[in-house]
């Protein structure tokens, strides 16, 4: 019943923002359609509870470098791309073009272009300089060799679930961790409260 519920409700808002939301807002929300089925989120797990003390053998980091929302650079030169988070691309490469592609909105690469930059700005203006630890699940790496993790920053914030909750990313299923059915929910409180890039205003003029 709530798979069925929240299926529902998904629809509904996506179908309503395409045809008459503003156009970064129409972007973000093709960007962040849940690719996820009712039989696939009735099957998650819904009980787990995120990990918030940090375990004896985690060490501290400090976040050297933001390179993009859902990527960032540790002091120990360490690529780390946040697992379970999609954020829009900042800059022209191959997967702006797949996304883009996936989106079905014609010219909307400069509006996912400003989505990305916002949204690692975003990320920069939380986790920049500021200690953490990193929680890994089963799958180490991406096809990249960049560090699979949750980001856990030191003054408790998780940086995965923020970003996905601030509504600047969008939740990616593609590398398994174990916290989905949650993540899914925080993307549709983000969706439902018209947070961050769920409720984009354009400027005047435009």
């Amino acid at each position: 019943m709530l798979a069925a519920a929240l299926m529902a409700y998904y629809g509904w808002s996506y179908e309503s923002a395409v045809r008459l939301g503003p156009r970064s807002s129409r972007v973000f929300h093709a960007f962040a359609r849940l690719d996820v089925s009712p039989d696939q989120f009735g099957r998650m797990r819904g009980d787990l509870v995120p990990m918030t003390a940090k375990p004896p053998a985690a060490r501290w980091h400090f976040v050297s470098q933001v390179l993009d929302g859902d990527t960032i650079r540790l002091d120990d030169g360490r690529t780390v791309r946040l697992v379970g988070v999609d954020t829009p691309e900042s800059s022209e490469n191959r997967k702006m073009y797949t996304d883009l592609g996936k989106m079905n909105l014609a010219d909307a690469k400069g509006d996912l272009l400003a989505l990305g930059k916002a949204a690692a700005k975003a990320a920069s203006d939380r986790a920049l300089g500021r200690r953490c630890w990193l929680e890994t699940g089963k799958s180490a790496e991406d096809q990249y060799g960049r560090l699979l993790a949750i980001i856990h920053l030191d003054d408790g914030t998780i940086l995965n679930e923020w970003l996905i909750h601030q509504g600047y990313a969008r939740v990616e299923t593609s590398y398994p961790f174990p916290y989905r059915k949650r993540y899914i929910g925080l993307q549709l409180m983000a969706q439902r409260g018209g947070h961050g890039f769920w409720n984009l205003q354009e400027e005047q003029g435009k």
